[in-house]
């Protein structure tokens, strides 16, 4: 039965590339030039992080092709030569082995079928670039976290956004390979913003990743109680769903939101934008806030989480996100790189008690168009075009070694 399916897929492709080409269709596997360098990005759900890569690549002179399985919300025709949709692992197997690349760069938000299947079939130079390793051990999910140990120690190499791996290589857990990047979430090389001249009131902005509290049975985030602080100070709260809610479900899964918006006025949640246009979005607010846990509300026994080493080590595209927009970003020491990299840069107001209890009188100094302009000035070595050769060495590196 394997071996009619996996037939079956081949044909499918096949009667795919001859469509393409019979209609005069862009076709992604025949249209790359073979004089460039080529990469292909691999991504069951590709994120901002693909799309910036794959721009500051294409700068260096690489082809950047992306097999996906769910569009994300861009224009993927802007920054890659050229895209394919996938259905399965096993058909974006074979179109791997089709587009002639040495090399694959293979997202995953945690792990995936698709990062599984690349990792062990290896159609080329397999690159696991991961978010979240943590999450199988987390939700105690055995198979989740086999998956990820997989990936993780059998990959050709690795690429870190933060710095997860390290936390699991001190714990013991596993022996990391011979090619591995630091390679952290880096800034847009430029964009349009439309920042709002100063008029007495305070906008905080939220846009990444909720958790839904009332249906947790542990507060670990307690943005509720955070955005309920400042609303009830008159400091207005834009919420921005995740692009993984669909519009439809917005108003139940974030009714407390709602309630807290018909209750003060100044909580407003909007729908997510494209990935392209998050800065220019973001800039006419006056401060980012992206705290993943803390204690300051007494709301979190984090300490003794599973989640521990998880939010000391994680990286994040949401703070990048706020530092594209010139954003100076609330947040708390409890997730202890990004707060380290945040102080480091000097764009950081520490989430306090004090800044509960009198938020407008703690934030107001940090609403100013001197504080954006440094916060612009200090984004500036941090962005993608000026770490893109970093990469492109590595590539060649791992390249040499294949």
């Amino acid at each position: 039965m394997q071996d009619c399916d996996s037939a079956l897929l081949r044909a499918k492709a096949e009667e795919l590339r001859n469509n393409l080409q019979q209609s005069g269709a862009h076709n992604p596997l025949l249209a790359l030039r073979s004089e460039k360098k080529r990469i292909i990005f691999v991504s069951e759900i590709p994120k901002v992080r693909e799309v910036k890569l794959a721009q500051a690549l294409r700068t260096q002179g690489w082809e950047v092709a992306l097999l996906y399985k769910k569009k994300p919300n861009c224009t993927l025709e802007n920054f890659f030569d050229a895209t394919f949709q996938f259905h399965t692992a096993q058909q974006a197997l074979y179109m791997a082995r089709d587009m002639d690349s040495p090399i694959f760069h293979v997202f995953s938000s945690n792990v995936d079928n698709t990062s599984v299947l690349f990792v062990k079939e290896r159609p080329g130079f397999i690159l696991f670039d991961y978010v979240d390793i943590f999450d199988g051990m987390i939700y105690n999910h055995p198979t989740h976290m086999a998956a990820q140990r997989f990936c993780c120690t059998q990959a050709d190499g690795l690429i870190c956004r933060d710095l997860q791996l390290a936390a699991l290589c001190r714990m013991g857990n596993f022996q990391r390979p011979k090619h591995v990047l630091y390679y952290p979430e880096y800034c847009w090389d430029s964009g349009e913003l439309q920042i709002r001249p100063p008029d007495g009131e305070i906008h905080v902005v939220q846009a990444g990743w909720v958790d839904v509290e009332k249906n947790c049975s542990v507060k670990e985030v307690s943005y509720y109680d955070i955005f309920r602080s400042l609303t009830h100070a008159g400091i207005n709260v834009h919420l921005y769903r995740h692009t993984l809610f669909a519009e439809r479900d917005l108003e139940t899964l974030y009714s407390d939101y709602f309630e807290l918006q018909q209750e003060t006025g100044c909580m407003h949640v909007h729908s997510h934008v494209p990935l392209e246009q998050v800065p220019k979005e973001l800039s006419k607010y006056d401060l980012g806030i992206n705290v993943v846990t803390h204690l300051v509300t007494g709301n979190s026994n984090y300490r003794h989480s599973k989640n521990f080493q998880n939010i000391l080590t994680c990286g994040s595209a949401r703070n990048t996100d706020y530092l594209d927009a010139c954003l100076p970003i609330i947040t708390s020491p409890e997730v202890a790189f990004q707060f380290h990299k945040l102080k480091k840069r000097g764009v950081r107001i520490e989430l306090t008690r004090e800044l509960l209890e009198n938020p407008r009188e703690v934030l107001e100094p940090f609403v100013s168009p001197d504080v954006r302009e440094l916060v612009r000035q200090r984004r500036a070595g941090y962005t993608i075009q000026a770490h893109s050769e970093r990469l492109v060495r590595f590539y060649e590196r791992c390249l040499d070694n294949y």
